[in-house]
């Protein structure tokens, strides 16, 4: 083989020795490949390599240089060296730019700077110190002194003093003494999950079947095949799986059990009552009652909300046969996602009843796409003027004697006419003002000035023939329909027949 460089030859003797020295001496590399003739300092190129020796000889030389040139210590990255290596499958990438000057002392910018996760095997590692899983929370050197000690606290990750063990209460061997991390190891599971032995992050009382240990290979224990325990809460987004309690869903991801109690406290987004809150946060999968797959400590935490939820379907089911909506549903189920879909429910802010309030394209048409106005007006809605009819201050209107609260009428806010629609949850329209609304009217901004003004307030005579409040202001309850078109008294207490709110005899 002759040298493109310098022009010596090398022979076949020089090559086999060349070639046992690299074979015996490890700290042999590509670039201490040279030309054998004394005082020759000519390098050798990769394409000579290929010609002059075994692929595999080859292949152990760049894999010598390449771990020489990676660079898992601090010196080496001050150097200037910014190509990394995953200690788990050695899959080299670059970092890009510059890490920030205090990378090394701050926790959170080793965090943006260092943190890695390889493309390859998906294993999360610190490019300045090449520990793997990533020491969240900590910078290399604090990484560096918890890897020295004993143990490390489970839920903080500080180190575990002698001493923990003689404190007043028993703690686990993997918790500190910290407040805080006492009281989540009183709720935490501490056993191991089946027969992989791998730690369970659970809660007490939930079956420890779940391993979210990524390298584990009981594939029957895995719960959803992308959640680890070193990944981030897809609820909080702050802590990793392992530092907080979890609870698993049937579709098999985790989160932190604090996280998803504080999410089903929150319930629906706005006002209308929505029950997309109750399933699994990462991929919305529906959660029903019956599921045999659902844990004990999730279960616990979603009983209310299933007795809330059946509440309401209840109430969709027999406001959607009122509407018609069931003669395009075959179903119950049917019927009532038909309901969920177009009518709109409230919760009441005084007796926290749901209750319907219109349709859900008359809230569509107020916040309609482009109008600032309308948006503005949708968020500054107060919760607190959602009102049942059973809690109407004008409480004598609202209520029968005889028909309860079903057949209970309402003036229109916006004129002298008998309402026919409720939107929102809170305003009542009749069939005139609700289609100047539709078609983009909006009475509800206009002001007090604009809107048609009462008869009565000139002397003339309401055609309602009641006084009620201006036309735009608060709303207003007729009375019961049945008993004004009858004309009649409310009938005696021998007489009643006791009607529910939804206008079906009571038992």
């Amino acid at each position: 083989t002759v040298l493109d460089h310098c022009g010596h030859a090398l022979g076949a003797r020089c090559r086999d020795e060349l070639a046992a020295e690299i074979a015996n001496d490890p700290t042999w590399t590509v670039e201490r490949c040279a030309c054998r003739v004394p005082h020759c300092d000519a390098h050798m190129s990769a394409a000579e390599l290929r010609t002059a020796f075994p692929a595999t000889l080859v292949a152990t030389l760049q894999e010598r240089s390449l771990s020489r040139f990676l660079a898992p210590d601090t010196s080496s990255l001050h150097r200037g060296q910014r190509v990394v290596s995953c200690p788990s499958c050695r899959l080299a990438i670059e970092l890009a730019g510059e890490p920030p000057l205090d990378a090394a002392d701050d926790a959170d910018a080793c965090f943006s700077a260092f943190r890695i996760r390889c493309r390859g095997c998906e294993t999360t590692y610190c490019a300045r110190c090449n520990e793997s899983p990533y020491h969240a929370g900590k910078t290399c050197a604090e990484a560096r002194r918890r890897a020295a000690a004993v143990c490390t606290c489970r839920f903080c990750g500080s180190d575990v003093a002698p001493d923990a063990a003689a404190s007043e209460e028993p703690l686990p061997e993997d918790c500190c003494s910290l407040p805080e991390c006492r009281a989540l190891a009183k709720f935490a599971c501490c056993g191991l999950v089946g027969d992989c032995g791998h730690p369970c992050y659970g809660v007490p009382g939930d079956p420890c079947t779940v391993c979210m240990t990524k390298e584990c290979t009981a594939s029957q224990h895995r719960s959803h095949p992308n959640t680890t325990a070193e990944d981030l809460c897809g609820i909080c987004f702050t802590d990793e799986l392992r530092y907080r309690p979890c609870v698993t869903y049937p579709c098999g991801h985790a989160f932190h059990h604090e996280c998803v109690g504080n999410r089903l406290r929150a319930r629906w987004p706005g006002h209308r009552i929505t029950f997309g809150y109750m399933g699994c946060p990462m991929c919305g999968a529906d959660v029903t009652a019956g599921d045999a797959r659902i844990s004990p400590s999730l279960h616990q935490l979603l009983e209310p909300h299933f007795a809330f939820r059946k509440r309401v379907e209840e109430l969709v089911a027999l406001r959607a046969r009122r509407e018609g909506l069931d003669d395009a549903a075959g179903d119950d189920e049917a019927l009532i996602r038909a309901g969920m879909q177009q009518l709109a429910f409230y919760e009441c802010s005084k007796c926290s009843r749901p209750y319907f309030g219109g349709y859900q394209r008359c809230e569509a048409a107020m916040a309609d796409a482009g109008d600032a106005e309308a948006d503005r007006e949708a968020a500054d809605r107060n919760r607190h003027e959602l009102v049942c009819g059973g809690c109407v201050e004008d409480s004598e209107r609202v209520r029968c004697p005889a028909h309860g609260t079903a057949f209970i009428e309402y003036k229109c806010k916006f004129c002298c006419s008998v309402a026919t629609y409720f939107c929102w949850g809170r305003t009542h329209f009749c069939s005139d003002c609700h289609r100047r609304q539709d078609r983009g009217e909006y009475l509800t901004r206009k002001p007090l000035s604009e809107l048609p003004i009462c008869p009565a307030e000139s002397g003339g005579c309401c055609p309602l023939g009641v006084n009620h409040p201006a036309n735009g202001g608060a709303e207003f309850a007729l009375g019961c329909a049945l008993c004004r078109e009858r004309a009649t008294e409310p009938p005696t207490s021998s007489s009643t027949v006791a009607v529910d709110d939804n206008g079906a005899a009571a038992p």
